[in-house]
């Protein structure tokens, strides 16, 4: 059985992350998992206050340890709220909570910990901590590079997909993504569109005809384009002209997408996708 992952921090995102979460959890018949992670560098956990270290600063180091307790008992209630809003928003939506878990680290340590556990990962594009300039949260990139199940990055708001753009290079992470695409449930019935940035060559077109095959012989719609001009900004465009709500992709190629999760590549079209984006190990 499918087991979904939902990462919660309480940013303006979060109630996008339980929608897509919730959406997936339907689609696949999978129950859902919330997490939220206090990172213990910010809230120490209630009652592993540091102690003091200098005897003639005792009385001031232990009033700042009492702080940082205090501090961290709040953010734990808070995150205690938040876990319970989530799970009323997914029930809501008719999807299996399995259970909401607050852990004390650091996000990606938690991550790679549970990661073996589950089949689908929910996490925002944006996090609570973000400075309001920065459009992509600061563990994403890491979260990209560290993590090797599906990621489902949702933007602030949820639109109920019914297409799904694939950007396709025939590396082999784009060929696991078609595979992928092909045998999840989570594609039944949206309409496939297999698209590769590039010119309009024989053998990209032979590579997009031998995997939009193998999407048709698992029952997929499937349309193929070739389109020209810069990677992110391509498919950005294409996705607007198609109404394409999710796209999906590899995390890493051998054309131009090959460091496309590797440095600006990444901010780029995560700061220009109107959409949820699926990565792909």
């Amino acid at each position: 059985m499918s087991k979904i992952l939902a990462c919660l921090d309480g940013s303006a995102v979060s109630a996008a992350v339980c929608d897509f979460a919730a959406w997936a959890g339907l689609a696949l018949d999978a129950p859902l998992t919330l997490l939220h992670v206090l990172d213990q560098r910010r809230f120490p956990r209630p009652g592993q206050a540091t102690p003091p270290l200098l005897v003639n600063r005792e009385h001031l180091l232990t009033e700042l340890a009492a702080l940082d307790a205090q501090r961290g008992n709040l953010a734990e209630d808070q995150g205690r709220l938040l876990l319970d809003a989530a799970q009323l928003r997914v029930e809501e939506q008719q999807a299996r909570c399995a259970g909401a878990v607050l852990q004390h680290g650091d996000l990606i340590g938690s991550l790679e910990s549970l990661q073996e556990d589950f089949d689908l990962i929910v996490l925002g594009r944006q996090g609570e901590d973000s400075p309001p300039k920065r459009l992509i949260g600061r563990h994403l990139e890491s979260a990209i590079r560290l993590l090797h199940r599906p990621l489902l990055v949702a933007g602030h708001l949820f639109v109920k997909p019914d297409g799904v753009l694939l950007a396709y290079d025939d590396s082999s992470s784009a060929r696991k993504a078609v595979t992928w695409v092909a045998n999840c449930r989570l594609f039944d019935g949206l309409a496939c569109h297999l698209v590769t940035v590039g010119r309009d060559r024989e053998e990209r077109r032979v590579a997009l005809a031998r995997a939009a095959d193998e999407l048709r012989a698992r029952g997929r719609t499937v349309t193929t384009a070739i389109t020209d001009g810069d990677v992110e900004l391509g498919l950005e465009r294409y996705r607007k002209q198609h109404g394409l709500e999710l796209v999906v992709m590899g995390a890493f190629g051998h054309s131009r997408l090959r460091h496309f999760f590797m440095g600006s590549n990444t901010r780029n079209m995560l700061e220009a996708a109107g959409s949820a984006l699926i990565v792909v190990r």
